[in-house]
């Protein structure tokens, strides 16, 4: 998948603003680079709320 210059820029700037949280989270590596990655963690919350009838 290719992305415009504009869009890494963004990406670029989003990252250079968070939180060391989120840095640690991301895992961004070689970020400045064409071969700059990230990891993509999915957090997916169930509940169950106990019906009475």
């Amino acid at each position: 998948m290719e992305y415009t210059n504009e869009t890494i820029a963004e990406l670029t700037i989003l990252l250079a603003e968070a939180s060391d949280a989120v840095k640690a989270w991301m895992q961004p590596e070689a970020w400045s680079t064409a071969d700059a990655t990230f990891v993509n963690h999915h957090v997916i919350i169930a509940a169950r709320k106990q019906v009475t009838v």
